[in-house]
Order: C-alpha cells, then sequence, then structure tokens
C-alpha cells in the first residue's frame, strides 16, 4: 500500500466513485463555520451525475469523528435528524455532532426492516467541552451529553435507505465533525436510478481552501468501483 503525506491536513476523507463513462453519485465535502475554534465541521452532499437521481444508500461508515451522546449515563445516540433534538438533547451540541442530515422517520423516504445506525463515542471529550457546555437542556441540565471520538456506520446487503419520489439530484446527506486538523475516513455505497455503485478501490482525498469553501482534491490514482445494472 502506497503512502501519502499531506501537508497542512485539514481533514481526509475516503470516498467511492465510479468510472467517469457512466452515471454515478458523488459526494463533496464542504467547510462549514465552527461554532467552536477546536472542531472542524463539514457538510457532505451526495450529488447524482448525468442526469440521473440519487436512489438509495445501501452501507455507509465514517470513523475518526466527533460525537456527542444525549444523556450520557442512559447511552442515548443522535445519528439523524429525528434522533436529535429529543427531551435530552441541547440544542448547542448540534454543531459539534456527527450525524446524518437526513430525518428517517419523514415521508421522503423509507428504511428497511430492522433498520438501524450504529454510533461509538469514547467518552474523551477532546475539544475539552466544559460541564457547563454539556449540561443538558433546561430543566434537565443534570442528564449531560457525553463528548467524544467515534464512529457512524449501517450496512447490510439490501438497500437501507430508499428516497422517495421526487428524488433529487442532489442533497444533504450528513454532518462530519473532527477535531481541528483532524482525519476522518468515509465510505459510502449509494445507488443512482441507474446504476448500482460499490466500492472496490479507494483513493484519499483532502480539503483544499478556495475563497469561500474548502473542496476536495484528489492525491494518487483516482480509485474506480465496480457498477452493474438493474436488473
Amino acid at each position: 500500500m502506497k503512502n501519502y503525506f499531506v501537508k497542512s491536513l485539514v481533514a481526509v476523507f475516503t470516498l467511492t466513485f465510479i468510472s467517469s463513462a457512466h452515471a454515478d453519485v458523488d459526494l463533496n465535502v464542504i467547510q462549514q463555520a465552527s461554532p467552536n475554534p477546536a472542531f472542524d465541521v463539514f457538510l457532505v452532499q451526495a450529488t447524482a451525475t448525468a442526469g440521473d437521481l440519487v436512489a438509495s444508500f445501501k452501507d455507509l461508515s465514517i470513523s475518526g469523528v466527533h460525537n456527542i451522546t444525549e444523556n450520557a449515563a442512559g447511552g442515548g445516540q443522535s445519528t439523524s435528524l429525528d434522533s436529535i433534538g429529543g427531551t435530552f438533547w441541547n440544542p448547542n451540541w448540534s454543531a459539534l455532532d456527527t450525524h446524518l442530515l437526513l430525518d428517517l422517520s419523514g415521508s421522503n423516504l423509507t428504511t428497511s426492516p430492522g433498520f438501524a445506525i450504529g454510533e461509538t463515542n469514547d467518552g474523551t471529550n477532546p475539544g475539552g467541552l466544559t460541564a457547563t457546555e454539556l449540561e443538558g437542556p433546561s430543566p434537565f441540565g443534570s442528564f449531560g451529553g457525553g463528548a467524544g471520538m467515534g464512529s457512524l456506520s449501517f450496512s447490510v446487503n439490501t438497500d437501507q435507505i430508499t428516497l422517495l419520489a421526487p428524488r433529487p439530484t442532489t442533497f444533504d446527506l450528513m454532518q462530519v465533525v473532527v477535531p481541528a486538523g483532524g482525519i476522518a475516513f468515509l465510505n459510502v455505497v449509494s445507488e443512482s436510478d441507474q446504476l448500482v455503485v460499490d466500492t472496490i478501490s479507494q483513493f484519499p482525498v483532502t480539503a483544499i481552501p478556495e475563497p469561500t469553501s474548502l473542496v476536495l482534491a484528489g492525491l494518487g490514482l483516482i480509485g474506480f468501483v465496480g457498477t452493474r445494472r438493474r436488473s
């Protein structure tokens, strides 16, 4: 395996693409304003190309990210829009938590039977959030949150999240939070209306500053992924 050295590294994401000769679903990473200088915050958008629409996601995993656990003593999770904002969720935590930007209880998508997102949190609080910052919402201040590094994932062999008509060409997939200058690794298997996109090779990319945002630039050779026609 080749080793890559990145100077002034901001964040590294491992993404999946297919050959440019076919339609595909690309992931675009855009840096967002961070409410806390200890963290870098990124928006991940999914975009179908060549006139396609984003259809579904089979598989997603990301590691090396910052998570905040609701009601840390009770072991709550914050994995998507419908799982944050609960009774013990402090709204100030949302901008510092990694989660899908999807409402899994909404009417514009379906999930497969038994679908669940797994999240880990090691409780190390790498950003040094204070006890006050981790207090639960009023009047549940004593039900504090837990901050730490971890992962977020779902994975099986069938479509897990299916978008319903009218399907989008581009939409916000997730928010990713890493300690400032940190590294995260993201892998997604997605499907357009025409093609299934499966990872067989990957390549590292790094966020490069532009006037208004950070975009991704490739390092080394582009990794290709296999495609197959829907039956």
